[in-house]
């Protein structure tokens, strides 16, 4: 009996796990929405940025039209070539889920500096991209790719945003003041 509830304590363990990589990209952004109350000027440019990267993990995707793992290769291009049109979701070349993760990972770390929030979130990024390999979504190198144009992604604007929090910095004109 006790090896059964064993047995049974792991597959919970191992599906839990699967949902939380599955929901990785909203437990990322309700954590980084939470994290940036206490810098809310890069709550805008966060939020902005992240619409902005799921706009450009669409046009990646209709750009490269890499097929996922899953699908039939021949079939695949067959209605490639003769103008059968697909959803977004349909291509797997870079993986969303990764370029989200991996987009919140950076600003995230960009704004606070805190180390153990990045390996938190490190590890449900991995955890993510571990899913979306595992149950065929995607390749190894759509996830890797996928969450490095997120990186990239979030670092640029955070740049960005700093710039437009910070405004022009420009050396005050000397007005002849004692000292």
């Amino acid at each position: 009996m006790t090896e059964h509830n064993n047995a049974n304590e792991l597959i919970i363990s191992k599906k839990t796990l699967d949902y939380l990589g599955y929901f990785g990209p909203q437990i990322l952004f309700f954590a980084t929405i939470y994290i940036l109350t206490i810098s809310p000027k890069y709550l805008f440019i966060y939020v902005a940025g992240y619409l902005l990267n799921m706009v450009l993990n669409f046009v990646l995707k209709g750009i490269i039209k890499g097929p996922r793992p899953s699908e039939d290769i021949k079939l695949f291009n067959i209605a490639i070539n003769n103008g059968k049109r697909f959803g977004w979701d349909r291509y797997g070349m870079p993986s969303g889920h990764s370029q989200i993760s991996g987009f919140s990972t950076a600003f995230m770390y960009c704004v606070t500096g805190n180390i153990y929030a990045l390996l938190i979130y490190v590890a449900v990024s991995v955890n993510t991209m571990y899913q979306r390999v595992k149950f065929k979504n995607h390749s190894i190198l759509q996830v890797i790719i996928g969450y490095s144009v997120g990186l990239l992604w979030g670092i640029f604007t955070f740049m960005i945003g700093k710039k437009i929090i910070d405004g022009k910095l420009r050396e005050k004109k000397d007005d002849n003041a004692p000292l």
